[in-house]
């Protein structure tokens, strides 16, 4: 008896030893070139991958940036420590985005419980945008940018866009490829913009979307103060909203006003005052999809696709019961109870109903 305790004992210190400290040392190769398939060697401390069972075993490579996973196939156990699996590693993945980049590893097999992870396993050395001509531009500027690739031939392309994302959306126009690796663009930047950061986005049917962040600096417009800053909910209510370095009069048919907070109330009626004021009408309802209206809200104008937020911007306050007529029950008595409330119209109520609980 003795002896089959210790045996099981050991058993399952071994088994704490091999999986629940085990460890991937090292990876190799660690930088690979997309549109090959690649032979991984991976070695571990402190495991036993020859207790791997096939059906349950999975090695995967997943994207730092995208998530998109790839996973290993002809998975050669070596020895204890060390095992082989080869991985596709395409120009693009299925989302049409760019293989490059950093790429963690995970070796699993849930039967044995087996889980090992290295951050930063292997880097993908591919396409990429590395530099632009242009690293600041003001808010309503139309801008000229030269933008440089790494390890792609921009001349093969037959169908390359350029576009910014951020804090200004604008599509490219008169894209020029320059050479190999340089691609030229115009950009318009919205005059009411705000400050901040934008990524410069290529997308090349080769290559798949190639992005460079914090490419550009706008210098842009800034919201400086909302009014009223207290509305109750159920009211219909023009706000009026100042900014700075603003031209509101360029504003588009087609912007758009919203405020965000429990819920979200888009506006109409965009009124422009002049190049810094405007107005907005809000329908603010009491309840929206059960939630609550009331609560802290920021305001937001789309400029088609230039954008300005101001938090915070309004506060809503929202139907709340206050009191009853009755504090105190006897069991078993019928009581004809008064309900007070406040930001509330119970005379717009339909299939309302009470309980205690």
């Amino acid at each position: 008896m003795k002896k089959v305790l210790l045996s099981l004992c050991l058993l399952v210190v071994g088994s704490s030893l091999l999986f629940g400290q085990g460890q991937i040392i090292s990876v190799t190769p660690d930088t690979v070139t997309p549109g090959n398939n690649i032979l991984v060697s991976i070695e571990g401390q402190d495991v036993d991958f020859t207790q791997m069972q096939g059906s349950s075993t999975a090695v995967r490579l997943e994207h730092d940036n995208t998530a998109n996973s790839k996973y290993g196939y002809n998975i050669n156990v070596i020895d204890p420590t060390n095992l082989q699996v080869t991985f596709d590693i395409p120009m693009v993945d299925g989302s049409q985005n760019s293989s490059t980049g950093w790429y963690h590893l995970y070796v699993q097999d849930e039967n044995i419980g087996l889980y090992l992870d290295k951050y930063e396993a292997i880097y993908v050395d591919g396409p990429r945008i590395v530099g632009s001509s242009v690293n600041s531009a003001n808010a309503g500027q139309t801008i000229t940018v030269s933008i440089t690739g790494a390890s792609v031939d921009f001349t093969q392309g037959s169908a390359t866009t350029v576009s910014l994302q951020g804090v200004s959306t604008a599509e490219g126009y008169n894209v020029n490829i320059i050479d190999a690796t340089t691609i030229e663009a115009t950009f318009d930047i919205g005059a009411n913009t705000s400050s901040g950061p934008v990524e410069i986005v290529v997308f090349d049917p080769t290559y798949g979307y190639l992005s460079l962040n914090n490419a550009i600096n706008i210098n842009g417009a800034s919201l400086l103060s909302a009014s009223p800053d207290t509305v109750s909910a159920g009211t219909t209510f023009t706000m009026s909203v100042v900014g700075q370095n603003t031209d509101f009069n360029l504003l588009q048919g087609s912007s758009t006003a919203h405020i965000s907070g429990p819920v979200m109330i888009y506006g109409s009626n965009i009124n422009v005052i002049d190049a810094t004021n405007l107005e907005v009408t809000f329908n603010v309802p009491y309840t929206q999809d059960g939630m609550n209206a009331g609560g802290i809200y920021s305001f937001h104008l789309n400029d088609n696709g230039s954008y300005m937020n101001l938090y915070p911007a309004l506060y809503v306050q929202g139907p709340n019961l206050t009191g009853l007529s009755v504090d105190t029950l006897n069991p078993g008595e019928t009581v004809t109870v008064s309900i007070f409330g406040e930001h509330i119209d119970f005379t717009q109520g339909s299939g309302t109903t009470i309980s205690l609980n």
